[in-house]
């Protein structure tokens, strides 16, 4: 990968980080009111699991493979946040099917893109900080499909 490339990850990942919130904010926005019924909050759940989870995942071995080149600090909210993002998807599909759960259900959903938002401003700051000479060559192969448009977890469907 070139020092050009690498200058390149951060604001493109910064990027898609964006477009990825937007994407979940809008899937889940009929959902984040306590008054959204059991087949709006099924579909939000659909979208968790078959969607965001996948995405959220295929990051998170990315980062987990590259976590000596990270600040510990960040490293250690990234697992934090990334550990916290999985379990709300989980709990959310709990509430999912429960009449009488709307307003649990919007509140679980507020913490979802509330730590999303801060997950991603996390690793948009570790990788930052990452120099071209630390990334090993699978960490450069998985960001460069991660990033590659149309086909990275992180590109908009």
């Amino acid at each position: 990968m070139s020092a050009t490339k690498i200058q390149g990850i951060a604001p493109t990942l910064r990027e898609a980080h964006w477009e990825w919130r937007k994407e979940v904010e809008d899937a889940l926005d009929q959902v984040r009111t306590p008054e959204a019924g059991v087949w709006a909050r099924w579909a939000a759940v659909r979208y968790l699991m078959d969607q965001f989870l996948p995405r959220l995942e295929r990051e998170t071995h990315i980062l987990t493979a590259m976590a000596d080149q990270l600040p510990a600090a960040q490293s250690g909210h990234i697992w934090a946040l990334g550990e916290l993002l999985q379990f709300l998807c989980h709990h959310l599909c709990e509430l999912g099917t429960m009449p009488q759960c709307g307003p649990a259900f919007a509140d679980a959903v507020t913490k979802l893109l509330r730590a999303l938002h801060f997950w991603c401003a996390e690793v948009d700051e570790a990788i930052r900080t990452v120099e071209q000479d630390e990334l090993g060559a699978e960490a450069t192969r998985d960001f460069d499909s991660l990033l590659e448009p149309g086909v990275g977890a992180l590109t908009t469907a």
